[in-house]
């Protein structure tokens, strides 16, 4: 119990620091915790991060705290770029460790894909984002992380790549998660100046809404758009 303590600890004193928009320090922090974090699941026999979830009473949910890292990282690479690199390499090592948990996983090659982009590797980022699109088509979120990479995380934005992307995220008929896609096309005829464009994508989001919800899954997407499965936020 006391490994699993100091991990909890630093974990926490990461958080600290990232509360404080002190990335850099708060996943300096978080890397050390991750290194003994993977350590101690080896030597417990753990193989993915939902079992050292059940085996500890962490504080926080372990399944949390990596997606959090994920996205603190990407934070930490606007202040320091070699936090981009690290944010690729804890991201496979992450993929290793998700276990069944497949929003986990989607969300962790998405960041893998943004974070090349991010350091101007765009060829891989590419390839990247293709693999994961072909290994599942219906990724909503991966055709908006693709889209956003041309869109919004350049200096100049190249909407019509975006478009395409996101259109041919529509033309999956298993599309998940397609008013977010949607929506997020209409971001871009708002900012790129397009309206006929936008009356396009309005008339189908509209058309999207009107859809009967139906309740939330606990082991689905949490619809406040954290990426995280309903039953570990919203649901928790």
């Amino acid at each position: 119990m006391e490994r699993f303590a100091e991990i909890e600890a630093k974990i926490e004193e990461g958080y600290t620091h990232i509360y404080k928009n002190d990335y850099t320090e708060g996943c300096r922090i978080w890397l050390t915790a991750w290194e003994e974090l993977k350590s101690l699941m080896d030597d417990d026999g753990i193989a993915d991060i939902q079992g050292i979830d059940d085996k500890y009473p962490w504080r926080e949910f372990i399944s949390n705290f990596v997606q959090d890292f994920e996205m603190e990282l990407r934070n930490a690479g606007t202040v320091d770029k070699s936090y981009c690199q690290k944010r690729i390499t804890y991201c496979r090592e992450l993929c290793e460790r998700c276990g069944t948990e497949q929003l986990m996983m989607e969300n962790t090659r998405r960041a893998i894909a943004e974070s090349y982009f991010d350091m101007g590797e765009h060829e891989q980022g590419e390839r990247e984002f293709e693999a994961m699109i072909q290994d599942d088509p219906t990724f909503g979120w991966g055709y908006i992380g693709w889209a956003d990479s041309y869109a919004w995380d350049r200096k100049e934005p190249q909407f019509e790549k975006a478009y395409s992307i996101l259109d041919r995220g529509l033309s999956e008929a298993g599309l998940r998660d397609r008013k977010d896609v949607l929506e997020r096309a209409v971001n871009y005829c708002e900012e790129s100046g397009d309206e006929e464009k936008g009356r396009i994508y309005k008339k189908e989001l509209r058309q999207a809404s009107s859809v009967r919800v139906t309740k939330v899954g606990r082991n689905e997407p949490c619809p406040c758009g954290s990426g995280k499965k309903y039953k570990k936020c919203c649901g928790a």
